[in-house]
């Protein structure tokens, strides 16, 4: 054997060494800081759970209002709760708020303006399904007490009936979105107009898609942006879809490290895969390939 070839085979022989130690290197530190990162979650959610039933005791709540222990600051806004499934069934959940308002002092929430809106609920699908719930609630800026999160689930007395329609050159289409006490129902009439070139008539129609939309009303970066299908067709016609829905009201008391919200999981389970009443904008898009070319869009208030 050459002493060339001897000392490339040294050459790689070092590389892959030295290779091999940094990956188990990186490995040991990604494991380590995760090791650091969950005794973090643990230690906060320890105190945060403390702080909890030490306002468990000393607080109170009642038919109008949550009586805090002490008057304090409050910041009024949205609490966004927000679980992803990850790969090998692992879970995450965090929670996000959203400031709505500035500072107030008060020593009690009432219940009748923290739930006068509607949740917002987003479950989407994909290799890491993830559900969004979205409620008014009133946050402790100061104290003892700083960080706890008083918020409301409510689905009762919600009545919404909106139309919209879009027309372009070759017909015209309506939706109606209509929720009631317990009931979510889509309606979509589509009418495209016949040409005398049946051959011509078939490809614009092929090439045409009616879709039906909801979306956020909040802008820039927010955990609250979405825009997501409601209904999608590709053929002339009507179609109807009807949902149920739980009508229920629930107080949540919790932190914003998450804890106290662990219901809110199973409160929506029965839900739509998107439910929304309030704070969010519907549109109406008329398609032709990838271009489009009629719209319409409102906002539900």
């Amino acid at each position: 054997m050459s002493l060339f070839l001897v000392d490339w085979l040294s050459e790689i022989e070092s590389f892959l060494t030295k290779l091999l130690f940094t990956l188990l290197f990186t490995m040991l530190l990604e494991f380590l800081y995760y090791l650091i990162h969950e005794r973090r979650i643990l230690e906060r959610r320890k105190r945060a759970l403390k702080v909890l039933r030490m306002f468990y005791s000393k607080g109170r709540v009642t038919q109008k209002c949550v009586i805090l222990p002490e008057a304090t600051a409050i910041n009024r806004g949205i609490l966004v709760f927000e679980k992803t499934l990850g790969s090998h069934d692992a879970t995450s959940s965090e929670v996000k708020w959203l400031s709505l308002s500035g500072l107030e002092s008060s020593g009690e929430i009432l219940l009748r303006d923290l739930c006068r809106e509607p949740p917002i609920i987003i479950k989407r699908g994909g290799s890491h399904p993830t559900l969004i719930v979205a409620m008014p609630a009133a946050r402790i800026t100061r104290g003892a007490f700083r960080d706890i999160i008083v918020s409301c689930f409510n689905t009762e007395d919600i009545y919404v009936d909106k139309w919209l329609e879009a027309v372009y050159s070759e017909g015209f289409t309506r939706f109606n979105l209509r929720i009631g006490v317990g009931e979510v129902a889509i309606k979509l009439e589509w009418y495209h107009y016949a040409v005398e070139d049946a051959e011509l008539f078939t490809m614009q129609r092929s090439q045409v898609r009616v879709k039906a939309e909801m979306c956020s009303a909040v802008e820039g970066r927010s955990p609250l942006r979405f825009c997501t299908s409601l209904l999608e067709v590709g053929k002339p016609g009507v179609i109807e879809y009807e949902f149920k829905y739980p009508t229920t009201r629930r107080i949540f008391i919790g932190h914003i490290s998450g804890a106290g919200f662990e219901g809110v999981e199973d409160i929506v389970k029965e839900f739509p895969r998107v439910f929304a009443a309030k704070g969010v904008t519907i549109k109406l898009r008329v398609k032709r390939s990838s271009k489009t070319v009629a719209e319409e869009s409102s906002l539900l208030t």
